[in-house]
């Protein structure tokens, strides 16, 4: 069942402390210029990487590495088997 452009908006509203404080916290720890950046392969990515490692596991997802350094956040559902969700974020892990 698809869920309705009200339901989507519900659940947006209700995340929006998260994401605000997330992004919060990036910008003061990788502060260049105005806005949120970090510099590639360096010191704000790996605190980036650090960030979202942090509330991945705060959240209870499993977690693991490929061999290029990208990190998965996995949700796991019922069984031992069975993924009910997939996030994919991409960092060096150094």
């Amino acid at each position: 069942m698809r869920p309705s452009s009200e339901q989507i908006g519900e659940t947006v509203r209700v995340q929006k402390r998260f994401v605000s404080e997330l992004f919060d916290e990036h910008r003061e720890g990788s502060r260049d210029t105005e806005g949120v950046t970090r510099d590639t392969f360096g010191a704000g990515e790996q605190f980036g990487y650090r960030v979202i490692a942090a509330c991945a596991q705060a959240m209870g997802l499993e977690q693991s590495w490929d061999h290029g350094a990208n990190l998965y956040m996995i949700l796991r559902g019922p069984g031992s088997r069975r993924t009910a969700g997939h996030v994919h974020q991409s960092f060096p892990v150094r």
